[in-house]
């Protein structure tokens, strides 16, 4: 979740609505909370496989439709994206660095870095 969001989304108490907007990159919000439920935590090597399998199907797909560089630089937004939304939340856990390994195969280290400086200043925009 963006921490934005998920700060006043889980501070909210069940039947309750937001005071407020709250604006992501994905725009304005307003949140109603449903339900509650409680959270559990799922290591990432548990999941790695899982993800693989969808991120493969769709890059197959993407890859037919767009070309493979096209799809290459698409991930990496995505990538730079999820890392930039998360860096703070996990900064104790593990480095900016150690995420982006995570990802990319370290040929691919330099173009992430200029894909990176590209959706900082996308996002500042906004």
């Amino acid at each position: 979740m963006i921490p934005a969001f998920s700060k006043v989304a889980f501070s909210l108490k069940k039947g309750s609505i937001s005071l407020t907007p709250v604006k992501t990159r994905f725009g304005w919000h307003i949140i109603y909370v449903e339900d509650k439920k409680e959270g559990g935590y799922t290591p990432f090597e548990e999941v790695k496989e899982k993800l693989k399998d969808v991120d493969g199907f769709i890059e197959i797909e993407l890859k037919e439709s767009i070309g493979p560089e096209k799809l290459k630089e698409l991930k990496m937004q995505k990538v730079v994206k999820v890392l930039l939304d998360y860096e703070e939340e996990v900064k104790d856990v593990i480095s900016f660095e150690e995420m982006i390994k995570q990802f990319l195969k370290d040929d691919e280290y330099e173009k992430f870095l200029e894909i990176q400086k590209e959706v900082e200043n996308e996002i500042e925009e906004t």
